[in-house]
């Protein structure tokens, strides 16, 4: 399991996204505060129901997010980020890493 999860936030429509990287676990929402508690309560989600289905890794059998997001992470612009969450799940940090993307 990755320590750390990288998300790219961005627009689409009236609608904010958050799509993670490493996993392609998504959120969206109208607003970003509604956005960020979203994407946390996915991310606890999908950890618990991985672990439960198959062999007891997090997040195990969810494939990374399509090269398209990757490649906005890469285009982002320098030095702008949402901001690091850490987020505890049973006992163990992960880090997630939110870039705004245009």
């Amino acid at each position: 399991m990755a320590e750390q999860v990288r998300v790219v936030v961005f627009q689409e429509g009236d609608a904010w996204v958050a799509q993670c990287l490493e996993y392609d676990i998504g959120a969206q929402a109208n607003d970003t505060d509604r956005l960020y508690q979203r994407l946390l309560a996915t991310l606890i989600s999908e950890y618990q129901e991985s672990k439960l289905r198959g062999n007891g890794e997090p997040f195990d059998g969810i494939e990374p997010a399509p090269q398209r997001f990757h490649e906005m992470w890469t285009k982002k612009r320098s030095g702008v980020f949402a901001g690091t969450l850490s987020l505890p799940i049973n006992h163990r940090d992960v880090t997630v890493e939110l870039a705004l993307c245009a």
